[in-house]
């Protein structure tokens, strides 16, 4: 967990308590930062109150600390219309093909390598 030196608060100080509150129950089930986290979380209260419609995406689960992070979110504005659906391979990704490139045409094959 990230501390806010600053003010010597563990969240920043505009973390509301319900953002901490779910941020706190989904940690120890994901690798994403707080600040990610606290992200989603604001993209799930931006869509359901901008009456946006759809269901939600998790893909590269682990061990679905993201999608508990959405579904919190959706109970905490009392919203349970959507599915939550999850998606992993269980066992890695493929090795790339030719058809496997980027918005600029790059193959990913040569990103891969770069990294």
């Amino acid at each position: 967990m990230s501390v806010d030196w600053l003010s010597g608060n563990e969240f920043p100080l505009n973390y509301e308590a319900n953002d901490i509150a779910i941020i706190r129950a989904v940690e120890s089930y994901t690798m994403t930062g707080i600040e990610r986290i606290s992200a989603l979380i604001r993209a799930v209260r931006y869509i359901v109150g901008a009456g946006i419609p759809g269901d939600l995406v998790e893909c590269g689960v682990w061990r679905g600390g993201s999608v508990m992070a959405m579904a919190l979110t959706l109970l905490q504005m009392q919203s349970q219309e959507r599915a939550l659906y999850l998606f992993d391979t269980f066992s890695g990704m493929t090795a790339p093909s030719e058809i496997d490139i980027d918005y600029m045409g790059q193959p990913a094959e040569t990103i891969l390598e770069d990294i």
